[in-house]
């Protein structure tokens, strides 16, 4: 049987998943029937809660509850991007090495550190649990800005998660993908004529602009215009600051005294108001017990957009100069979760002056798009870089050369040769920092030819060196930049394994508990009865919940027990061959304590 294409669509606030069928998308569901996934992780000390009930229990689990997981995708730590991103968490941010960021989450009495690519890993194996994945490959939805590095570590997380990435494709290309396969009455039919259209997607964190050109049987995108760091929830920031800023003024409060979970209530409040007057022109917006308070101040659409105004600003520099090479546009499709404000599309409509449409399903055009993409065959689709890349190294002067490898607007598949002549090392770097280091083993002076390509991820990769000189290979040697060691894979699926040990037991805990409430109902219980009501408020093993449920029963089973220590075994095994002894300690710890809250 072939395999099967599953493309995923990462987003700050909800993922999504979808595999093609002989007539369309088939959109993935979780097991409560959600399409929209929130991407959303929750760390306790027993559970792993991913998506809605992670969501659910966040006001609970502030510091281990991890949102917006795509902005810390490349996140540099000593940026203003970051600074601004923390005001928006409720979790702890850290330097991890190479200078980007990471996130520290108490875990069983300790903190564990884990990078952006382990986040995706979590999120991808979730999302797709309970799915079969013997034969799958994964087409992943990029951000169009994104470089080398974030595209990394997209392609890191699923290899730790188990996953194969076949190919990646940007969001918004998907979506132009997904327009055609919806509206062919908008395809020329001669092949000779063409259609542009501007593409406009307002997400939660960032917005992308890109003008395609559609002719019948392909898709040729010209350009993209993007702001990665502005979205929806800077809107929401401003304007929950506009409603703290009239909260206090009503109800006399200091919100610099009001505690971190009402804070969250609060925004909450403020991000469902803020869809709300998209379509209402005034609304009640109403908070309970802020402060000992009661909020209840009407709020018009018109004082939204006064809140936003400088973001407003910002949109029209962007509109403008997405029309600026591109002044004969048909229309304008808009669709994201920050399309929603009428303001929003009147700056577009004006500044390109043309319509807006929103046919596209907001949520899921992406995903679908992607989906399509995977197995279209009558479809040539050319997409482009948004960053050039460039070439640094030595002369034999000692002078420094550099030089553009890459320009931005280059098509990808796009293959280029270059001759350098030097003994040290040659370093390729883009927007976020370098992205290969290239070393030779011969250190005599001479000339060799590199040749490099923009594979279908839209990542840069040394296909050959060369001497000028004999036409012979040159041996070399490729440091990519923060790729991750085969021992650090191994490390950190072992955590995830240890982790997902641990849910299941958690799992199996409170169902056992519920079946011996339930049987306790029943019979006297004795001192069973009397260690379940002293444990009522805590969480014990599942084993403690079967050895009591077995005493009630008159049975003995060590089924369970022995299963368990099977799986133990087996970990600590792997574990054993990992070459870092630091890895190695924590590994060892945490099961060691994933073992006793499970057996003793």
């Amino acid at each position: 049987m072939n395999s099967h294409y599953i493309s995923l669509d990462l987003g700050n606030k909800f993922s999504v998943a979808a595999a093609p069928r002989e007539n369309g998308v088939d959109i993935l569901q979780s097991e409560t029937f959600e399409r929209l996934i929130p991407s959303v992780l929750g760390f306790t000390d027993r559970r792993l809660h991913f998506g809605q009930m992670a969501a659910d229990y966040q006001n609970q689990n502030l510091d281990g509850t991890i949102t917006n997981t795509k902005s810390l995708i490349g996140l540099k730590w000593d940026s203003e991007n970051r600074k601004k991103f923390e005001k928006t968490i409720t979790y702890k941010l850290v330097q991890i090495e190479n200078g980007f960021t990471g996130v520290a989450i108490p875990f069983d009495g300790s903190t564990i550190t884990f990078r952006p690519a382990q986040l995706v890993a979590f999120i991808i194996k979730l999302l797709l649990r309970n799915k079969d994945t013997r034969r799958m490959k994964l087409l992943f939805v990029t951000e169009p800005f994104w470089g080398d590095i974030e595209r990394k570590i997209i392609l890191a997380g699923a290899d730790i998660a188990g996953f194969k990435v076949q190919s990646m494709v940007n969001s918004t290309t998907a979506s132009v993908v997904k327009f055609c396969h919806e509206h062919p009455k908008f395809i020329p039919e001669d092949p000779k004529e063409s259609q542009t259209i501007c593409f406009v997607d307002f997400g939660d964190s960032s917005i992308t602009i890109t003008i395609a050109e559609i002719t019948k049987g392909s898709i040729k995108i010209l350009n993209h215009v993007f702001e990665e760091n502005l979205g929806g929830r800077d809107f929401t920031l401003l304007f929950t600051d506009y409603l703290i800023e009239k909260a206090e003024e009503k109800y006399h409060l200091n919100f610099n005294e009001i505690d971190t979970r009402s804070i969250q209530r609060f925004k909450r409040a403020a991000e469902k108001i803020k869809c709300a007057l998209s379509v209402n022109k005034s609304m009640k917006f109403e908070v309970p017990s802020i402060g000992e308070k009661d909020i209840s101040i009407i709020v018009q659409r018109t004082d939204f957009e006064t809140a936003v105004s400088p973001l407003l600003k910002t949109l029209d520099a962007i509109a403008r100069e997405a029309k600026r090479n591109n002044p004969n546009i048909s229309f304008i499709e808009f669709y994201g979760g920050a399309s929603r404000p009428p303001c929003v599309k009147e700056i577009f409509q004006k500044v390109f002056e043309c319509d807006v449409r929103q046919s596209l399903n907001a949520d899921e055009c992406i995903v679908a798009g992607a989906a399509h993409f995977s197995v279209s065959k009558d479809l040539i689709v050319t997409d482009i870089t948004c960053y050039p890349t460039y070439i640094t190294y030595k002369l034999p002067s000692d002078a420094m050369f550099n030089d553009i490898l890459f320009k931005s607007g280059t098509k990808y598949g796009e293959k280029k040769s270059i001759v350098v002549c030097t003994v040290g090392d040659v370093t390729i770097y883009g927007n976020n920092g370098d992205i290969m280091k290239i070393s030779f083993e011969q250190k005599e002076v001479t000339k060799i030819k590199l040749d490099f390509e923009i594979n279908e991820c839209g990542i840069i990769e040394l296909v050959s060196t060369t001497s000028q000189v004999s036409g012979q290979p040159i041996k070399y040697n490729v440091m990519v930049h923060d790729k991750l060691s085969s021992d650090q894979i191994d490390a950190f699926r072992l955590l995830m394994t240890e982790i997902e040990l641990r849910n299941e037991e958690g799992v199996l805990s409170e169902r056992l508990k519920g079946e011996l409430e339930v049987a306790l109902m029943n019979v006297e219980g004795g001192k069973v009865k009397e260690w379940f009501e002293e444990n009522e408020g805590y969480l014990m093993s599942s084993f403690q919940y079967q050895d009591a449920l077995n005493e009630l029963s008159g049975k003995k089973s060590n089924a369970k027990q022995e299963e368990f220590r099977t799986k133990i075994d087996k970990i600590m095994g792997k574990i054993s061959k990992l070459d870092d002894q630091k890895t190695r300690a924590l590994l060892y710890d945490i099961i060691k304590k994933t073992e006793a809250h499970a057996i003793l």
